[in-house]
């Protein structure tokens, strides 16, 4: 069967989702062509049949999405956008895909009702639309956008696979739900615990969460800034794929972004995890609601030495927790897709 399997390019855990789903199809001799942009691009094409298409940009202004700029941005590229939309219907009548997929790609999912192909949502960012939740009222201005901006992405599906760590109600009977995607590296590595806690970062404003972890006498390995060497207790690491992952199966705990990916990855190997959030993402405020409630750790949006500390003194206690935490490979989702295909097509 042909398929194809539009992937939104921002970030990496699209990607990632998207080389394990893809290995998976072939494995069983399906064909597929993949469309997507920017890291997307970059992860996917050395190991797939990938195409570069248009696709959409967040802002970020002060560490937070700056959804105006964002807007407006993309507003200005609509041309690109429709020529891009051009660009995937000769691929399709070249390609002749039986079914489309999409992990938060528009333009693949558009294109699905445009010529009438069966259309599967892949993603995480579908629970707001299709899943009852949870959040602090606070967030209730970021949940209403990230609701709205996400019912534009894959409307109308024949079916939505949400990938999640916890647990909740789907509003309806063809919405499934399935644990966290985790690679293969993931799943053959072995967890242990040596002293350091690992750091990710990308944020512009790093100099003050490495001031924050100066004043701990807990060791730090640090990765994702353009800083090299040691300060004080913290270490600075280029990334390295396999360098990275085994800092994250062997250390005491993690502090990261509240993206999904690395998040379940530091769950999957049972570690506490500390989430920063980036301001206005309602996705990762969401991971972080969920991880704090199930007390598998904390978050902060705004790190500070009394957040640090309060987490440090509770990873006894988030490990225990963790004990129960279900590790669990990709085979609900195999088995899944395996019977949505026979079914669409």
């Amino acid at each position: 069967m042909n398929i194809l399997f539009g992937v939104a390019g921002e970030g990496s855990g699209h990607a990632t989702r998207a080389d394990v789903i893809t290995s998976y199809l072939e494995s069983k001799g399906h064909k597929v062509k993949i469309i997507t942009y920017h890291q997307g691009l970059k992860y996917l094409a050395p190991k797939f049949d990938v195409e570069e298409i248009f696709g959409l940009r967040f802002f970020h202004k002060a560490d937070k999405v700056d959804y105006p700029t964002t807007i407006l941005e993309n507003i200005k590229k609509t041309p690109e956008a429709t020529k891009s939309l051009a660009q995937v219907k000769k691929i399709i009548a070249k390609f002749n895909p039986s079914i489309i997929i999409t992990d938060f790609e528009p333009l693949s999912a558009i294109s699905s009702h445009l010529h009438k192909l069966p259309l599967i949502s892949i993603d995480n960012q579908h629970i707001t639309t299709h899943g009852k939740i949870e959040y602090e009222k606070k967030w209730l201005p970021d949940y209403l956008l990230h609701k709205t901006g996400t019912s534009t992405m894959a409307f109308k599906a024949d079916a939505y696979i949400l990938t999640s760590f916890f647990d909740f109600d789907t509003i309806a009977s063809n919405v499934y739900r399935v644990p966290p995607i985790l690679r293969q590296e993931v799943l053959n590595h072995q967890a242990t615990t040596l002293e350091h806690i690992l750091v990710y970062s990308t944020v512009s404003d790093i100099q003050q969460i490495i001031n924050v972890l100066k004043t701990s006498s807990e060791k730090f390995i640090i990765y994702g800034t353009n800083i090299s060497g040691k300060q004080k207790n913290c270490t600075f690491k280029e990334f390295s794929k396999d360098g990275f992952l085994n800092d994250v199966a062997t250390a005491k705990a993690i502090i990261g972004s509240a993206g999904l990916s690395l998040m379940t990855e530091a769950l999957y190997f049972h570690k506490p995890y500390l989430a920063l959030p980036i301001k206005r993402r309602f996705e990762q405020l969401l991971n972080s609601y969920y991880l704090k409630k199930l007390k598998y750790g904390d978050y902060s949006e705004n790190l500070t030495q009394k957040d640090l500390n309060n987490f440090l003194s509770n990873i006894s206690i988030y490990k225990q927790q963790l004990s129960s935490y279900k590790k669990t490979d990709n085979s609900k989702l195999y088995t899944l897709l395996d019977k949505l295909l026979k079914i669409l097509t």
